[in-house]
């Protein structure tokens, strides 16, 4: 039987969850984040180069450690929505989405009949490896299954009401930097003009009944999205977090070395 979604289940409540991207690809690492109590780990499969049986490795890890393990796709046809979803991973977010057909495709990539058109095989994790009660398998799978889209350029942002109109779809991810330059400001995520269009992106989300997402830089920044309604958060990645520490021991050292 398909577990409980914790994150689904937390949003679903109204509740605020929060935690990384993995790019190393390293099942070790998303140990790590994920006993650090960080509600989910996302395999970036759009940036990093983890493939389909390190994510399947990696989806032990993080479940081992406590947390909810989420999958980035760089697109989202079909045959690769679903083998996501048969690693086992509940969570899917696929980036670079810019229209209503894109998003209710990837939708019902995600899920089987009734709720939608993903192909099926018994005997991989999600189902036990056994077709035993597999009619009541199929309903848990798709009552937890989180669909997320990621929107990252004016077309998406265009179309972003259509895509809010398709049921099933949960979570709608905001690519603030690439927002940045559609607004004009390329990299400025700080200026008037592109926090006032996120700001409107997130209301339209929310108001819809979506979750809206997107990445924290910093405290500050965390602080901001929190304030403007964004409930699902990521803060950074697992390379950025160990180059950072990595970064101020460094500094630390040359300081006390200078003092000795």
């Amino acid at each position: 039987m398909a577990p409980v979604n914790r994150v689904k289940e937390r949003l679903e409540a109204g509740g605020v969850v929060f935690g990384t991207w993995l790019q190393s690809a390293s099942p070790t690492v998303a140990n790590i984040l994920a006993h650090s109590g960080m509600d989910f780990v996302t395999v970036d499969m759009e940036h990093g180069p983890a493939s389909f049986s390190e994510a399947e490795s990696i989806m032990y890890a993080v479940e081992a450690g406590g947390s909810t393990p989420m999958i980035r796709l760089g697109e989202g046809s079909p045959p690769t929505v679903l083998r996501a979803c048969d690693t086992g991973c509940q969570s899917v977010l696929v980036a670079h989405v810019q229209t209503p057909i894109e998003a209710e495709s990837i939708v019902k990539a995600m899920r089987f009949f009734p709720d939608g058109e993903r192909g099926m095989a018994p005997f991989t994790r999600m189902h036990d490896w056994s077709s035993e009660n597999l009619a009541e398998k199929l309903a848990e799978a798709n009552r937890w299954q989180l669909a997320g889209i990621l929107v990252e350029d004016r077309v998406g942002l265009e179309n972003l009401d259509a895509m809010l109109s398709i049921t099933g779809l949960d979570l709608v991810y905001l690519g603030i930097y690439d927002l940045s330059q559609v607004v004009g400001f390329p990299g400025q995520v700080d200026h008037p003009e592109v926090l006032e269009t996120v700001s409107a992106a997130v209301s339209r989300i929310n108001a819809a009944g979506k979750v809206a997402g997107a990445v924290a830089r910093d405290a500050d920044h965390l602080r901001w999205l929190l304030k403007t309604g964004f409930r699902y958060i990521s803060y950074l990645c697992d390379t950025a977090l160990v180059s950072q520490r990595a970064r101020a021991v460094m500094a630390e050292f040359k300081e006390v070395a200078r003092e000795a």
